[in-house]
């Protein structure tokens, strides 16, 4: 019985699933093989005109982020002084950045000799620090 279903319903040139595979017509197969390389392409493209606008759109929030950054390191330092916020790490990172730090001072100390007293305070008492 099973064979006489499938060889009635499995014919070449049907697209019916003949109970195992489908039964694909020569022109099929041709575009199933082509499928992958299809789907692929698309996928890319979709990549492609997602990231390149929002590359170019960070490129310009990225020098507000950065100036915004800088102010509120400056005004932190000159409000409260080496503290919390600004310290040795920010003016490392300031420095790679380019940024001038000669004129930021807190109590008439420059941010730079301000680091380097907490770095050495930091080494004559390492009770005092948090890890």
């Amino acid at each position: 019985m099973f064979e006489r279903l499938r060889n009635a319903y499995c014919k070449p040139g049907k697209t019916v699933s003949c109970f195992s595979r489908p039964v694909m017509p020569p022109a099929g197969r041709k575009l199933a093989s082509l499928l992958p390389a299809a789907l692929l392409t698309a996928v890319l493209a979709m990549l492609l005109f997602a990231v390149v606008p929002q590359a170019q759109a960070a490129s310009g929030g990225l020098q507000e982020l950065q100036s915004a950054a800088v102010n509120w390191l400056q005004g932190d330092y000159q409000k409260n002084g080496v503290q919390d916020g600004v310290g040795s790490f920010s003016l490392y990172l300031l420095n790679k950045a380019g940024v001038d730090t000669g004129s930021w001072t807190h109590s008439g100390v420059d941010l730079k000799e301000a680091a380097l007293m907490q770095i050495a305070q930091d080494v004559n008492q390492p009770d005092n620090v948090s890890a």
